[in-house]
């Protein structure tokens, strides 16, 4: 039973999330007093108004589209060397490189219409097996129903030939534009 209480805040606290509009801070954004944040806020007022409008009503998704058609390793020598050994996995876990398929760019062509914004993903995932493409999109919270027959379309049309994993929804970190202060401190 503790572990159901230890989720319920978490749960709960998401459920607000859907309701209202957040602007996520920085990571590590400290104010060494409410008074120093206080000052921050009123210096960036206009910024933090223009994407709050920017951003109202709308939560970050985050979409990937993998390949479960595993594609047979090419036959090469055995390495030469440990650092040989590391190179050549290495190069086998890297994406494909080189033009989108036609199917997975008119599914991501789709989800940028859908979308408000789209931000493609960066190297951090990179290097998962099998991925062939990865972003956020920021969705319209009325909009939800269209994702999810987006994704159900998509994924019904690829069978067992590809997986989308969506995850969301989260605040809007991949659009928010970073507002700076000099000195967050005073």
């Amino acid at each position: 039973m503790a572990g159901n209480s230890q989720l319920a805040p978490s749960a709960r606290s998401r459920r607000n999330l859907e309701k209202v509009d957040a602007l996520p801070a920085r990571f590590a954004t400290v104010f060494a007093s409410e008074d120093s944040l206080r000052k921050h806020v009123e210096k960036h007022r206009k910024q933090l108004a223009e994407a709050f409008e920017r951003l109202a009503d709308a939560d970050e998704w985050g979409i990937k589209v993998f390949t479960l058609v595993t594609a047979r390793p090419r036959q090469v020598g055995k390495p030469t060397s440990g650092s040989d050994y590391l190179k050549r996995k290495a190069e086998l876990l890297q994406p494909a490189k080189g033009k989108l398929e036609a199917d997975v760019q008119a599914f991501v062509s789709a989800m940028t219409k859908l979308a408000v914004a789209s931000s493609p993903g960066g190297k951090a995932s990179a290097g998962q097996p099998g991925l062939l493409w990865h972003g956020s999109f920021l969705v319209r919270r009325s909009n939800r129903a269209k994702l999810n027959a987006l994704l159900k379309k998509f994924a019904q049309r690829w069978g067992d030939g590809r997986r989308i994993d969506c995850s969301g929804p989260w605040p809007p970190y991949s659009f928010v534009a970073d507002i700076r202060s000099a000195n967050h401190g005073g």
